[in-house]
C-alpha cells in the first residue's frame, strides 16, 4: 500500500505485548488504526496512550470510542468520561 505509515522503534517498549497475538512488523497505522487503537484504550498503560495520541488524533479517538464496539464497557465507561462523550452515544453491546 502506497502512503502506508509503518510502525517503528520509537514506540513504547510495552506495545509489543498489547499485540502478542499478531506480528508488530506487520502492522500499519493506516491500515489497522481502529484494531490498534482500542486495543491500546482496552489494553494499554499511559504510556501506551501518550504514544498512540502521538500518532492518532484526539477526534480520531473520538470517533473510534463512540463507533467501537470491540471496547470493553469498563473501558468505554472510563473513555467517555475522559474524553467528556455522553453515556448515550457509544454504541458498545
Amino acid at each position: 500500500m502506497e502512503g502506508a505509515i509503518k510502525l517503528d522503534c520509537r514506540e513504547p517498549e510495552n506495545m509489543r505485548t498489547l499485540f502478542w497475538d499478531i506480528d508488530w512488523n506487520d502492522m500499519d497505522i493506516s491500515r489497522h488504526r481502529e484494531f490498534m487503537v482500542s486495543r491500546v484504550l482496552n489494553l494499554g498503560d499511559e504510556e501506551s496512550v501518550r504514544w498512540l495520541l502521538s500518532i492518532v488524533s484526539r477526534e480520531e479517538v473520538i470517533d473510534i470510542v463512540k463507533n467501537s464496539r470491540s471496547l470493553s464497557p469498563k473501558t468505554l465507561t472510563c473513555w467517555e468520561n475522559i474524553l467528556g462523550l455522553r453515556e448515550d452515544i457509544a454504541k458498545c453491546s
